[in-house]
């Protein structure tokens, strides 16, 4: 893969990342709600920050990968294997970024209904 892409692939990850820490954030700040604080006590929202972290915790490893593919040489076998590490790194990412917005959202819309 190209040096283009590479970035695009750190930027696309940093962003990510960024918006899942950023909704744990969220997520944080709404516990003095009687009705958000009560999920978290009962463990209803564990699904959701573990999400998240596993989510973070692969754009880093997606981050990583094409950090070492930038800046190492390395043998094509070695290169494809930290291509697909880098790849799936960054589609687990997306899954679960995806699925915890889901889950925010859900958590906001039970806000405004109080």
């Amino acid at each position: 893969m190209g040096r283009d892409f590479q970035y695009n692939v750190i930027s696309t990850s940093a962003i990510i990342g960024g918006f899942l820490f950023t909704g744990i954030s969220i997520l944080i700040s709404t516990i003095d709600k009687d009705r958000i604080k009560r999920l978290w006590n009962n463990n209803y929202l564990d699904n959701l920050y573990r999400s998240a972290f596993v989510g973070m915790i692969s754009n880093v490893i997606t981050i990583i990968a094409a950090f070492v593919i930038l800046c190492l040489p390395m043998k094509e076998k070695v290169e494809n294997n930290m291509f697909y590490i880098e790849t799936t790194g960054l589609i687990v990412g997306l899954v679960f970024f995806l699925w915890c917005v889901k889950k925010l959202v859900s958590i906001i819309s039970k806000l405004k209904t109080q």
